[in-house]
């Protein structure tokens, strides 16, 4: 019996080599519909899972004003490693108010499925460029998916 038990556990801390993730397993599934006892917020730009399979390098662009806000919410896993890193944010244009991993209210598992929220007050008039990189934060270079924001704000 204790042979047994020990090939067990020889056999389970075997590490087995997996191929690389697709995007879609990395990628949370679509976010479950609302009841109407639950209230979601609202987002300016909403990106599911199936929008950054089907083009992980989308442009949105944005128009407002000084002082208004820029919500943006895309699905995300915890758990995999993979996180939405922000690339020139210039401060001159933006202030991050909210950066925020929100996890769904019926199925709240640490590491699981889940949003990256992110709320961007406009601060004056004038174009700017930013992006959300999805990748490992150790990784420069593995980068799957790259979302471009241009935010234009006319003079008032």
């Amino acid at each position: 019996m204790k042979s047994l038990l020990f090939v067990f556990f020889a056999l389970s801390a075997c590490k087995h080599t997996t191929p690389a993730p697709q995007l879609a397993t990395l990628l949370a599934p679509e976010r479950p519909e609302a009841t109407q006892a639950e209230e979601q917020p609202s987002f300016d730009i909403e990106i599911s899972c199936d929008d950054i399979s089907n083009d992980p390098n989308p442009t949105f662009t944005v128009d407002g004003l000084a002082g208004e806000t820029v919500s943006i919410r895309i699905c995300a896993r915890a758990g995999t490693g993979y996180e939405w890193l922000e690339v020139d944010v210039d401060e001159t244009y933006l202030t991050r108010k909210v950066w925020q991993f929100t996890t769904p209210p019926d199925n709240p598992m640490i590491g699981g499925s889940g949003w990256r929220d992110a709320v961007y007050e406009i601060k004056k008039s004038g174009d700017t460029t930013f992006m959300l990189e999805y990748r490992r934060q150790w990784v420069e270079d593995d980068v799957i998916a790259a979302i471009r924001f241009l935010i234009q704000t006319p003079e008032k």
